[in-house]
């Protein structure tokens, strides 16, 4: 939501100009769409080795960059660099879904706790929702900020990005606690015991 003004922060001076930013920011919004992939690979493929299993996150892993090469091949003409951003989004979520699949089922097979895709899938709805209101405020503020402060000058843009990114991440943070999404408690107990540490 906040791409284009936080890359034209960071970037847009000398020859880097709005054009760029714009480019970036496509690019950028297509990348974000895969973090959550990123992050579940990076759980889920040491489990694999925890249960004596290497060869698994390889095969997928392999499987993974032939998809990743046909879908680049595809993408790239209708949807240009934006879409060598998706088509690795796309394959790093698959891939995730493809390694937690069979994880449990391999957990099942040696009668092991299995994963749990409910309550996984309550905590993702959660989150999205708290996202989506987090995404709605971001824009609302940012628009509010950049009619008020102006876009010319560094400070003026550093104003609408950290206004944005503090209202935006005030209601992420609300939304998450009205619907008692669990990880925020265990963030929550973490601090307060460094605090008291």
């Amino acid at each position: 939501m906040l791409g284009e003004p936080i890359i034209a922060l960071v970037y847009e001076r000398g020859r880097f100009d709005g054009a760029d930013t714009i480019a970036t920011a496509q690019a950028l919004a297509c990348y974000a769409l895969g973090l959550v992939g990123y992050s579940l690979i990076k759980i889920l493929a040491p489990a694999f080795y925890a249960v004596d299993d290497a060869k698994t996150p390889a095969r997928v892993s392999l499987a993974s960059i032939a998809v990743n090469f046909g879908l680049c091949a595809l993408f790239v003409g209708p949807f240009g660099h934006q879409g060598l951003a998706l088509s690795t989004s796309i394959v790093a979520t698959a891939n995730a879904v493809l390694l937690f699949v069979l994880l449990r089922r391999l957990l099942v097979k040696r009668r092991a706790d299995t994963l749990r895709a409910a309550p996984l899938l309550r905590t993702i709805a959660k989150v999205l929702f708290a996202s989506a209101a987090m995404a709605a405020v971001c824009l609302f503020v940012g628009d509010l900020l950049e009619r008020w402060l102006g876009l010319e000058h560094v400070p003026q843009r550093l104003g609408v990005v950290l206004g944005s990114i503090a209202c935006g991440g005030a209601v992420y943070i609300g939304v998450c606690a009205l619907l008692c999404v669990g990880e925020l408690e265990f963030v929550r107990s973490r601090w307060l015991r460094r605090r008291r540490a």
